[in-house]
């Protein structure tokens, strides 16, 4: 039974614990010069309030894997907008992919990031990636929207974000 043209939901929550503060956590989530120096190196920007934009820029590694599978990576990855903002503890951003072909029109993700500090100086990163589509094309799986149905691996990022803040340097870059 084919997918194609029917909508699909898929839900997934990945949770990391870090040895940092909630602010330090957040700053590396929401701050431009801290998200290109985890995962894929890309710049994340924000207009931090409701209603204010969300874009996601590429860095030279998502360009380099996208020409190595003959997929042209723009420049600007992602835009979308933040849904909330409640600082240092939560932030809900919904957006785009850019890449032409990749997606649908109607396809959108929301993400929502959820910062708890536990004990011991040691705080709990969540984050809900939820992904709503009205699929054009035959979908990957829903196994492989785990690791990022765009080729994105979210556990692997929030390990290298703590990577990079418990120990100076992520692995991934």
């Amino acid at each position: 039974m084919s997918n194609v043209g029917q909508p699909v939901n898929h839900k997934y929550i990945f949770r990391v614990y870090i040895n940092a503060s909630q602010k330090i956590i957040w700053d590396a989530v929401t701050k431009a010069e801290w998200t290109q120096q985890y995962g894929y190196g890309w710049r994340m920007e924000y207009d931090l309030r409701p209603g204010g934009g969300f874009w996601v820029f590429t860095g030279e590694i998502l360009k380099k894997n996208g020409a190595e599978r003959g997929i042209k990576i723009p420049d600007l990855l992602c835009k979308g907008n933040v849904i909330e903002v409640d600082a240092p503890y939560r932030l809900g951003i919904c957006w785009q992919m850019e890449i032409e072909n990749q997606t649908s029109e109607n396809s959108t993700t929301d993400l929502i990031y959820e910062i708890a500090e536990v004990h011991g100086g040691f705080s709990r990163l969540s984050l809900t990636l939820e992904r709503r589509q009205a699929a054009k094309f035959p979908l990957i799986g829903s196994e492989a929207f785990a690791s990022g149905l765009e080729g994105f691996n979210w556990r692997l990022i929030l390990c290298d974000l703590k990577s990079l803040l418990e120990t100076g340097k992520g692995f991934m870059l």
